[in-house]
């Protein structure tokens, strides 16, 4: 399953190798959006948040939501789509259906 992990954090994620290695433990990732990550992953967005959740400071925030497909995006650099395409739970959605 794909997950979008959104963050609001009081320091930059870069200066958090704990939290940072957490969300890249899960599976393949990508964090083209600071403090916005998309997840492949098999555990539940519950879990993802949870363990998430051990590494913040009181006042930060994290949603976990699961998505498979509709998705667009802008600026988000050449290989983007084709990373997204390869996530065995993304699906290309044809504009008829």
């Amino acid at each position: 399953m794909m997950y979008f992990v959104a963050m609001q954090l009081e320091n930059d994620l870069a200066e958090r190798e704990d939290l940072r290695n957490t969300l890249e433990q899960f599976g393949p990732w990508s964090n083209r959006l600071g403090d916005t990550w998309l997840v492949e992953s098999t555990f539940s967005a519950r879990k993802i948040r949870d363990s998430v959740k051990e590494h913040l400071s009181p006042g930060e925030r994290v949603f976990v939501g699961e998505f498979n497909a509709n998705w667009a995006g802008y600026g988000m650099g050449a290989s983007f789509p084709d990373w997204m395409r390869r996530r065995a739970t993304i699906r290309k959605i044809d504009a008829r259906s």
